[in-house]
């Protein structure tokens, strides 16, 4: 009897290193697959303010942004927002037209994207600036975009460092499908309107995407 309980207990004793082992295995194929992923995150994207950007990446770069890659931003040219009551500095990319006949979006997530076949902000007509809400793992330049209130003041600085000051005059957030037509509306009142948008709503994991946008219009003054 001793010895069957005693076989017993060395066969449970095996199991039990034996599912010990996988899960060592497991836990230590998560943590690289995890660490692996989070350093192909932080590589640093191609584009610049060089380049303009006409994709629409699902997984853009969190890597730290360079001021050098815009140091030589032309003097009439966009450079850099600046949000002070949403904490937001970052600098501009360009972005034109994706695959999907959409405004694309910045390679990076700490990047902002202007529009290019919109007008250059601060010139009369409507101008469009687009950001991220989030990373992978990292809040994104419009993470607070949606806290933005009427009256709100905030900047964009160009090349030559000349600053165009706006106020908001709007902040909706609306379904995916509605968007585009706010989004692209002059507003007859506003002589140089700037539109900002972003990402809102809940994430839907079988899209890939959020379920609405947050669009922000305001006023150059």
């Amino acid at each position: 009897m001793k010895s069957n309980v005693k076989r017993r207990r060395i066969k449970l004793n095996k199991l039990l290193f034996a599912i010990g082992a996988v899960l060592l295995f497991i836990g230590i194929v998560g943590l690289t697959i995890y660490a692996l992923d989070r350093y192909n995150a932080k590589k640093p994207n191609q584009n610049t303010s060089k380049t303009t950007v006409n994709t629409s990446n699902g997984d853009p770069s969190e890597a730290p942004v360079s001021a050098n890659d815009f140091a030589n931003v032309p003097a009439d040219q966009p450079r850099q927002i600046i949000i002070p009551t949403i904490k937001v500095t970052g600098y501009i990319q360009k972005v034109g037209v994706d695959k999907s006949n959409q405004i694309a979006v910045p390679d990076n997530i700490y990047l902002a994207g202007w529009y290019t076949n919109s007008v250059k902000p601060g010139e009369p007509g409507l101008s469009i600036i687009d950001g991220h809400v989030l990373g992978r793992y990292n809040d994104a330049i419009f993470k607070s975009l949606v806290n933005l209130k009427p009256g709100d003041a905030f900047s964009v600085i160009y090349g030559d460092n000349s600053e165009k000051n706006f106020t908001v005059k709007e902040v909706k957030t609306l379904p995916v499908n509605d968007t585009a037509t706010y989004l692209m509306q002059k507003d007859p009142n506003i002589s140089k309107q700037l539109n900002l948008i972003t990402c809102g709503g809940n994430y839907d994991n079988k899209s890939n995407q959020y379920d609405m946008r947050v669009v922000v219009k305001s006023e150059s003054i």
